[in-house]
């Protein structure tokens, strides 16, 4: 049994529990010990001390785009990653894409909230807005997505997306900024959210950020 030690507000553990429920493996999830990932029993037993992690019959490993790989690796069927070669390599790229590029933008908006509107947050606000616009138009020049990255299906290059695309809309909307994605987004995003699994898991991650950002007023 795969235990799964996570957080609801975190984007990364959503992208590994879609990927553990669409490869239908049983897992328990609870929440790290000292319940932070910042708390000394967690460190203690996770150095790096970040979230997502997991263990499996004694075995840990810490990065989200470590353990999906792990799981595809565990349990190949239904497959999530490509069989060619190149499209394997490019659905990698596309996931680091996520990792390296858009989601740490989406994170950037996290101290903002909490901060007092001043002409300076306001101006990180503003260049955060075009960074992660900047960030989806070079992300919308290598992807087509049919309707998925995988094409009929999900692959590990969809996982990532879903909730920080959502987390980003609703994190610049509390900030009050608008953002609006292009149709293609908007079509890959909405087939997604029409997952059965996918869907339930995002609306669970936007739930908890949701009630996280009401603590707070701009």
């Amino acid at each position: 049994m795969i235990r799964l030690y996570a957080l609801p507000l975190s984007g990364y553990c959503t992208k590994v529990r879609i990927v553990l429920r669409i490869k239908d493996i049983p897992f328990e999830e609870s929440l790290p010990p000292g319940g932070h990932y910042s708390s000394a029993e967690y460190q203690a037993y996770m150095p790096p001390g970040t979230l997502p992690s997991i263990e499996h019959d004694g075995f840990k490993l810490f990065d989200s785009e470590a353990i999906v790989e792990y799981l595809e690796d565990i349990h190949p069927v239904p497959s999530m990653r490509a069989v060619d070669p190149q499209h394997r390599a490019q659905q990698r790229a596309i996931s680091q894409f996520h990792n390296t590029r858009l989601e740490p933008v989406v994170r950037s908006l996290f101290p903002l909230v909490k901060q007092a509107v001043t002409r300076e947050t306001e101006e990180a606000l503003h260049r955060a807005k075009e960074h992660f616009l900047m960030q989806l138009g070079k992300l919308e020049q290598v992807i087509a997505p049919a309707p998925f990255i995988g094409g009929s299906s999900p692959c590990l290059a969809d996982s990532g997306y879903p909730a920080t695309l959502h987390m980003g809309q609703d994190i610049f909307s509390h900030l009050g900024v608008g953002i609006t994605f292009s149709q293609m987004v908007e079509d890959w995003l909405g087939a997604m959210d029409e997952h059965r699994i996918i869907g339930e898991e995002v609306r669970n991650n936007r739930a908890a950020i949701g009630h996280w950002l009401e603590g707070f007023s701009r």
